[in-house]
């Protein structure tokens, strides 16, 4: 089963999430990588637009999340809960942090 790393909004958390991925191996893991690291600019939706595309993968993940990746994952739980395996505890770093069981 994989694991899909879902970091936080700002360009620095994908150093964040590939340490993440390094640690977790040698799980399969994903990274997310936003848009808006690329193209500079948010848009509105963009938190629904990433949720929909792990509900359209159809395959239950685990999920690490940080910060507005919380809000992806809430979003998926939301509207396909059966999608999700499990939530793991982030454990390294400041942010929030979700650990259901």
């Amino acid at each position: 089963m994989q694991t899909l790393i879902l970091p936080g909004v700002s360009l620095k958390n994908k150093d964040w999430a590939e340490a993440m991925q390094s640690e977790l191996k040698p799980l399969e893991t994903i990274v997310a990588y936003w848009p808006h690291w690329e193209t500079g600019k948010q848009e509105p939706n963009w938190i629904e637009f990433e949720a929909k595309k792990i509900i359209d993968r159809a395959e239950v993940v685990n999920i690490l999340a940080k910060s507005a990746g919380t809000a992806v994952a809430m979003v998926v739980l939301k509207l396909k809960p059966e999608l999700v395996n499990d939530i793991l505890p982030r454990p390294y770093g400041r942010g929030f942090l979700f650990a259901f069981g």
